[in-house]
């Protein structure tokens, strides 16, 4: 991904967590990330990464929170960027096993 599609991708990033308040929350000290996705063409080009930093700029929460399904590719990424496992959750009988995940913001 060149440059200049790196800059677009945070920018409406950055819009799109501006217009969003009520897509996190932010309850006592955690910022949680309730869904994030790249189409698969875009995988593997920095988009996710983008986004990841532009959703996380200038939030003062304590720690961030996500939850990803065990299998996914993503949940061996999100360990690399500094999320740590907490717990498995499984929300009901013959759901996808999901993987809980934290990454302190502050020290």
């Amino acid at each position: 991904m060149d440059a200049s599609a790196v800059a677009a991708a945070l920018e409406e990033a950055a819009r799109f967590a501006a217009r969003q308040d009520s897509r996190h929350e932010d309850l006592a000290g955690e910022f949680v990330v309730m869904e994030l996705a790249v189409l698969a063409h875009r995988r593997g080009h920095g988009v996710s990464r983008a986004l990841q930093t532009a959703l996380l700029h200038g939030v003062t929460a304590e720690r961030a929170t996500l939850t990803v399904r065990s299998e996914a590719p993503a949940a061996a990424w999100y360990e690399r960027l500094g999320y740590e496992l907490v717990g498995l959750t499984q929300p009901w009988d013959g759901a996808p096993v999901y993987r809980s995940m934290i990454k302190r913001l502050q020290p």
